[in-house]
């Protein structure tokens, strides 16, 4: 199933999907990140989009996302069960 169509019905059916890309878009074959297709999918499910092209970058270019990325996470751990250590 394409992404962009398992988005859609991930969407319909109440799950919200964050994506992080991380890797440069110029890049070619497996190694590049399709930006505009991670962006397609948080959007068909009111998820969010975080890219760099390094961690190091992705934490000093966006802080308030990767903290809000965190509280998503922990509240995602907390509400489904699991261990949030």
């Amino acid at each position: 199933m394409p992404p962009r169509k398992a988005a859609e019905i991930a969407g319909q059916n109440g799950i919200t999907i964050h994506v992080v890309g991380l890797g440069d878009p110029s890049a070619r074959g497996e190694d590049k990140v399709d930006y505009a297709a991670l962006s397609d999918i948080a959007k068909a499910t009111g998820g969010q989009v975080f890219h760099g092209e390094n961690r190091v970058e992705l934490e000093k270019a966006y802080p308030r996302s990767i903290r809000s990325l965190r509280r998503i996470l922990r509240h995602s751990a907390i509400s489904h069960g699991a261990n949030s250590s």
